[in-house]
């Protein structure tokens, strides 16, 4: 089968390039792209802005040797053109873009050729841009009837958070639930939770706007934590049978190993900067605790798109509100500055706002 195309393309297409570390990312003019038989080419509709790609632009992942690369790895977008080997997606179909996939999937990247000829590197997924290649791996079918912005946070924050929830969580040995940390992937593990209304939810975090976000959503048990506060969150909360954290740093994993019971999971899907290491007292393990790191929420990508999409279906929360301000692609760095300090909602690039 040969390549499909809704209409033809523009000859190019713009997309935000890291080109140095620690440096602003730049809107960078690229060729129209050919595919290969396991690729899409996919017009982003939103995309969403994740920690994970804030510390690849702050230079927190080590020495990054692909480097001119797109990035962004979540995302909404309609399908443009298929390669060869493309049989279950259909032109015009709209779609989820993830990072998340089978590790055990050989998923080639991309390289792009900007219009002065320079070649950008790209992953098996990036969404920075107004069109995008990506591997079949990483596009997943719509399920269920949800705005365009919330189906982008599919791609990561609500697979990972709410994805990890449903996987660990244990109803008859998890009544007390602390969730540590209310970014896209906090607040989708609690709304995923939310719904058995027989455990206690208690949302910790440092920005007092995710914590007013938290109570709107209707988690009353929500309370910021400053230095001063740490060392009497025991007494102040008393411990907890499950910990999900998201906090993003090796301080927030620690605090929340502190915070479970002697018998208690802590589950986290934060990946603090490369080289840090994380504390904690063996004995306590021995004792009881249980750490566990998350890859993506645990489940299988197009399993967890169909279980998470139908658990959420069934919430009678504003999920609007797990969606933050929207900027063009033209303003990517400001997006990621709303990152920085901590705002409320996830930070959504608007690829179409310029077409």
């Amino acid at each position: 089968m040969a390549n499909q195309s809704i209409k033809s393309s523009p000859m190019t297409f713009k997309a935000a390039v890291l080109v140095s570390s620690n440096e602003p990312l730049v809107i960078t003019e690229i060729k129209h792209p050919k595919l290969g038989p396991d690729q899409l080419l996919i017009k982003i509709k939103y995309s969403g802005v994740c920690r994970s790609q804030l510390m690849e632009v702050d230079g927190k992942r080590g020495y990054d040797k692909w480097i001119p690369h797109t990035l962004g790895h979540e995302a909404v977008g309609v399908v443009q053109e298929v390669g060869s080997q493309i049989f279950e997606y259909k032109i015009g179909e709209k779609v989820i873009l993830s990072w998340i996939a089978d590790k055990l999937i050989a998923a080639p990247g991309h390289i792009y050729e900007s219009l002065d000829g320079r070649s950008i590197n790209s992953g098996p997924i990036s969404t920075f841009s107004e069109i995008a290649v990506i591997h079949k791996s990483r596009v997943h079918k719509v399920q269920g009837n949800f705005k365009d912005d919330l189906l982008s946070l599919f791609g990561c924050a609500l697979l990972t958070g709410a994805g990890m929830a449903l996987k660990y969580f244990d109803r008859i040995k998890h009544k007390k639930v602390l969730v540590l940390g209310f970014g896209g992937i906090g607040s989708a593990a609690a709304i995923a939770l939310e719904i058995f209304n027989d455990i206690e939810i208690t949302i910790l975090d440092t920005s007092l706007e995710r914590v007013e976000m938290a109570k709107a959503l209707g988690f009353k048990n929500s309370f910021q934590i400053t230095n001063q506060k740490v060392p009497k969150l025991n007494k102040e909360y008393g411990y907890f049978d499950l910990c999900i954290e998201s906090g993003g740093s090796i301080e927030s994993i620690e605090l929340g190993f502190s915070l479970i019971s002697s018998n208690g999971t802590l589950i986290f899907a934060s990946h603090p900067p490369v080289g840090k290491k994380i504390r904690i007292d063996p004995f306590e393990l021995i004792n009881g605790k249980r750490l566990i790191g998350s890859w993506g929420g645990d489940l299988d990508p197009g399993e967890a798109v169909k279980m998470v999409s139908e658990h959420l279906s069934k919430s009678k929360l504003p999920l609007n509100l797990l969606i933050g301000q929207h900027f063009p692609l033209a303003r990517i760095n400001d997006a990621f500055d709303h990152l920085r300090q901590s705002k409320s909602g996830r930070a959504l690039i608007d690829c179409e706002i310029n077409w």
